[in-house]
């Protein structure tokens, strides 16, 4: 039987990501609801915080997965790359073997884009979980319904993505803007 495959979206890297409660919250109830022991967390994700070029999305998770939860470092698979939904997962879909069932968790305001994707590349072996993200905006709650609406031409710009490539070319200059600008907030 084909090992079972957790990815893990990042959504970013905290400003102190060991001592991040959602972060923390993010990947536990994860590994709960994989409900196995032996899963293999895949993460991926570049370095999305033009402030801080040196730390990358998936070897900031894989940190929080080894000393805040204790997962052994076999169980971990980190692959600095991507610097959105698109990119990561294709990344995966490179490198996961074709018979593993896949289990793929996000933020639940992000899951029509991530579903897309999934489908797109994994077909029905993979089943997308949306968690509350960041954990004190519950999933369902006005509050997330308003920032995923608010996502829907970000989600219909990434699926023109795939078959338009000056959509794609409006997308990543769209996600670079948006870094820069959250490079710059100040601190909280």
């Amino acid at each position: 039987m084909a090992q079972q495959i957790s990815i893990f979206m990042m959504n970013g890297i905290p400003e102190l990501p060991l001592e991040d409660a959602n972060l923390y919250n993010y990947f536990s109830r994860g590994i709960f609801l994989a409900n196995s022991v032996d899963t293999l967390c895949h993460l991926a994700g570049g370095a999305t915080d033009p402030s801080r070029p040196n730390e990358t999305e998936a070897e900031t998770g894989a940190r929080v997965l080894r000393e805040r939860l204790h997962i052994p470092e076999r169980l971990i698979s980190a692959h600095p790359q991507g610097i959105d939904a698109r990119e990561v997962l294709e990344h995966h879909a490179r490198n996961i073997p074709t018979g593993s069932p896949i289990t793929i968790f996000c933020a639940w305001t992000h899951q029509d884009l991530v579903r897309f994707h999934a489908l797109r590349l994994f077909g029905e072996r993979a089943q997308v979980v949306p968690l509350a993200f960041p954990t004190d905006v519950q999933s369902e709650s006005a509050q997330a319904w308003r920032v995923r609406l608010k996502r829907v031409p970000r989600t219909l710009l990434g699926i023109a993505g795939v078959y338009i490539p000056l959509a794609r070319a409006v997308e990543l200059l769209l996600r670079r803007r948006h870094m820069r600008e959250m490079a710059s907030r100040p601190s909280s």
